[in-house]
């Protein structure tokens, strides 16, 4: 009778966990749904600030350049946001993603997107009078309510969102704590065991790839340090003697020193640029068409000389047909020859051989392109293989003290030959050197004249640059260029200062304006589009040259969006300088 009041007890236990691991399973469902739902509510309504923002950038580009440009994609987005809004407002279909908004229910929320529908409605009718040739001025004006309006109801309903998560958290968590007591009660405990086990040792995993990971950051960070200094302290040093000699000889000694340095210096930045566009996925091949032998000759010639001032014997063995000219980034893929070579060169001792060959196969429009590196150096084992090409890893601690550089190249030029459609491959055993190889492939392309032009500064008396950068330093590098060209520059040291110094000059006062795009105070984003607006007829014409040190394909969008003409990268390059000068002056 006691055996059969328990198996009933337990039969009850039972069937009380079932029922209530049921009712889990309903809560939760219904609470992730719910989620869900307010998620999408919150994304959309960032989607309806983006977009707008967008659509009045486009309709600005548009007023300032041809009003009839991608007028069906404006339309478009219009038509989109207005869906949009209508949906935000009491539920509905967004037609473009075929997606399902619910009635969010915060009184907050539903009367700020009333005001949202009520000032986007006053904004379109004030797009069409813009279209109709009408000035933008309140046009402005009505956006910046607009964006206030926008980030103010999408906080609110981030905080609703919040309120409501929290609030399905809570009964979530009482709910599974009640039922993980049943279920302790029924007898699962060596299936908690179990999992738990499973658990604990996933995260002793992840623990020790944590580890494993802090570790390669902690020894590429010192290592970089060391990078960094070498050549930081060659520039200061050798600047410092100089400032003090007045042999001219050792004062041009030092001056190539420094210069000498600076590249070493300017590569190990751009090494670490290139990772961080991996990292964040914004690293992109330019296209170009290049002869195929040309780049094999430039960088052959390049590591002839390097080898033999290493006492070092170099074949170059590559069998390319002069006539091959293929569509690709030719600077990328010498990046990665030059980086497998200087590989080779670096870890092969004096008296040692490097040879560099490649050729190609023709498969209708595509060339399939090898290339190999062979070296007789010191070799790796597969253990130091294995971490050639993992970002912040060298093949092992030791190789970093003894040779220096920055871990970077090898993937760098991985990301680069995956990007073109290849693959890299190494074969290498201690003591008896490595060899490495990739192939790309490249659109075939018809030969043309080479573009690359060795540019002068032209004589510019008579006119006159507006030279804005908070840096004093940049400014008087700028200067210190230019002096042979005559031009008359006027000095600002942030975006207010540039538009108040256009603003109260004569009509075509200035000639061209260099601006900085980060600054106090107002940057060169905002400076431009300032300059571009103002009532006068130079302000739409002026050239306006963008000079950052943001290397991004993103920022140079973002200086074309504002209204600038081009672009300067710091550190500037002469002929770069010269060429914008020649072609806007």
């Amino acid at each position: 009778m006691k055996e059969h009041s328990l198996k009933k007890i337990q039969y009850i236990v039972i069937i009380f966990s079932l029922i209530l691991f049921v009712s889990v399973g309903v809560i939760s469902i219904s609470s992730i749904l719910e989620m869900n739902g307010e998620a999408r509510i919150v994304n959309y309504a960032g989607i309806v600030r983006g977009g707008s923002q967008k659509l009045f950038k486009m309709e600005m580009y548009a007023y300032f350049t041809d009003s009839s440009l991608d007028l069906q994609k404006r339309d478009n987005l219009t038509a989109r946001l207005d869906n949009i809004i209508d949906c935000l407002i009491d539920g509905g279909l967004v037609v473009s993603d075929q997606k399902t908004l619910i009635k969010l229910g915060d009184p907050i929320f539903e009367a700020n997107m009333k005001r949202i529908r009520e000032s986007f409605d006053r904004i379109r009718e004030e797009i069409s009078l813009v279209r109709a040739g009408k000035l933008p001025d309140e046009f402005y004006s009505l956006t910046e309510t607009y964006f206030s309006l926008c980030d103010e109801t999408v906080g609110d309903s981030e905080n609703f969102s919040q309120k409501q998560v929290n609030k399905n958290l809570t009964l979530l968590i009482f709910v599974n704590l009640l039922l993980l007591v049943i279920l302790i009660l029924a007898g699962v405990n060596v299936f908690s065991a179990r999992k738990n086990k499973a658990k604990a040792e996933a995260l002793s995993e992840v623990a020790l790839n944590a580890e494993r990971e802090s570790r390669a950051k902690s020894s590429f960070l010192a290592n970089m340090s060391h990078e960094i200094r070498t050549p930081l302290n060659a520039i200061i040093g050798m600047s410092a003697i100089a400032d003090r000699s007045t042999d001219e000889k050792q004062i041009s000694k030092c001056i190539k020193d420094i210069c000498s340095a600076s590249d070493h210096l300017f590569n190990i930045v751009n090494d670490i640029l290139d990772i961080s566009k991996i990292e964040s996925g914004k690293f992109e091949l330019g296209i170009e068409s290049f002869n195929l032998k040309q780049a094999f000759d430039e960088v052959g010639s390049m590591f002839q000389a390097r080898c033999e001032s290493n006492d070092l014997i170099f074949k170059d063995t590559s069998d390319i047909d002069e006539s091959i000219w293929v569509s690709g980034d030719k600077p990328r893929f010498k990046q990665v020859m030059i980086n497998l070579l200087a590989n080779a060169v670096k870890f092969t001792p004096s008296g040692g051989e490097v040879v560099f060959s490649g050729n190609v196969k023709n498969a209708d429009e595509s060339i399939n392109c090898n290339v190999y590196v062979k070296d007789t150096g010191i070799g790796m084992n597969e253990e130091q293989i294995k971490k050639l090409f993992a970002p912040f890893e060298q093949a092992g601690a030791n190789v970093s003290l003894k040779y220096g550089g920055t871990g970077l190249g090898l993937a760098i030029s991985r990301n680069i030959v995956n990007l073109m459609g290849g693959e890299i491959y190494v074969k290498s055993e201690p003591g008896k050197g490595s060899e490495f190889s990739f192939n790309v492939i490249f659109k075939a392309a018809a030969p043309i004249v080479s573009s690359e032009t060795e540019y002068e500064f032209p004589d510019l008396t008579g006119k006159r640059l507006l030279l804005v950068d908070d840096i004093e330093i940049n400014r008087h590098i700028v200067t210190a260029i230019l002096e042979s060209t005559h031009i008359e520059i006027t000095e600002a040291s942030d975006g207010t200062a540039a538009v108040k110094e256009v603003a109260e000059s004569p009509e075509n006062f200035f000639d061209i304006i260099f601006l900085d795009t980060r600054m106090p105070n107002m940057d060169g984003y905002e400076a431009a589009r300032q300059i571009r607006a103002l009532n006068r007829a130079d302000s739409k014409i002026i050239p306006i040259i963008s000079m950052s040190a943001n290397a991004f394909s993103d920022d140079i969008k973002a200086a074309i969006n504002a209204g600038m003409n081009d672009y300067l990268t710091k550190p500037v390059a002469i002929n770069r300088m010269a060429e914008i000068l020649n072609n806007y002056m």
